[in-house]
């Protein structure tokens, strides 16, 4: 029966240096995103007066407007003041 022989990795002291220092850098960027992930926020103790809490109690004034753009007329002159026509 033939024994199967591995050839052995040789590697300088410089890469298990660098292992190390990676493995370092991992541990503490995963722990960084633990204790981050964790932290508990300020819960709000008080609602100021006058805010609605159901959506029937919603107000909205009069002449809000439920326009999702606006339209602006815009005058543009070149340096050399000269006006630029549009297109």
């Amino acid at each position: 029966m033939k024994v199967k022989r591995f050839k052995r990795r040789t590697y300088s002291k410089g890469v298990f240096k660098e292992m190390l220092i990676n493995r370092i850098a991992a541990f503490f960027t995963a722990a960084v995103v633990l204790i981050a992930g964790c932290s508990k926020f300020d819960p709000v103790t008080e609602i100021p007066a006058g805010d609605a809490r159901t959506m029937g109690s919603l107000v909205v004034s009069d002449d809000f407007s439920w326009s999702m753009f606006q339209t602006l007329d815009v005058d543009v002159t070149s340096p050399q003041n000269e006006a630029i026509k549009p297109d």
